[in-house]
């Protein structure tokens, strides 16, 4: 079986709707996080490792009630 090649962005973002975004850096990752649960939505981080995408973190929404 062939390896799978390593994405050049190996950090991806899921937010609402199951839509998704992928970035180079974590920082990058974490800034579209906040932007996602600043907005209401749960957000998933997934890290490309050893030739898969792995879970990294999951972050609910913000609440409005601060």
């Amino acid at each position: 079986m062939p390896e799978t090649k390593a994405p050049s962005k190996k950090w991806r973002v899921y937010g609402a709707r199951g839509m998704s975004t992928d970035h180079r850096s974590q920082r990058a990752a974490y800034e579209a996080v906040n932007t996602i649960t600043r907005l209401g939505s749960r957000a998933t981080v997934y890290h490309w490792e050893n030739g898969g995408w792995k879970l990294y973190e999951r972050i609910d929404a913000l609440s409005e009630s601060s």
